[in-house]
């Protein structure tokens, strides 16, 4: 039991002891803390920039799409599916009569 004697008889730690004990543990808190937001703004930043290309490229896309073989093709297609559809009613009209 000398140890459980020692230890009633072990003097407390100095309270500026512990006040300095707990400074540097808060500041290696802080530092830590900054250090995982500066990281965290970092990736997001990088993250805006690749979203920002990657719109960037979907309206280029969008845009040669819309101007491209395909479009008109599809408006051509457009017109005649609609002039179709007219001359199907026209004849179901004339059907009916």
């Amino acid at each position: 039991m000398p140890d459980e004697k020692m230890m009633m008889e072990a003097p407390s730690p100095d309270p500026a002891d512990l006040d300095s004990i707990a400074l540097s543990q808060a500041l290696r808190d802080v530092e830590a803390a900054n250090a995982r937001v500066i990281d965290l703004t970092h990736r997001l930043l990088q993250s805006e920039q690749q979203r920002r290309a990657l719109a960037d490229e979907l309206e280029r896309l969008r845009l040669r799409v819309a101007g491209g073989p395909a479009a008109a093709a599809a408006r051509s297609l457009r017109r005649v599916l609609g002039t179709a559809k007219r001359a199907a009613r026209k004849v179901l009209l004339v059907r009916e009569k």
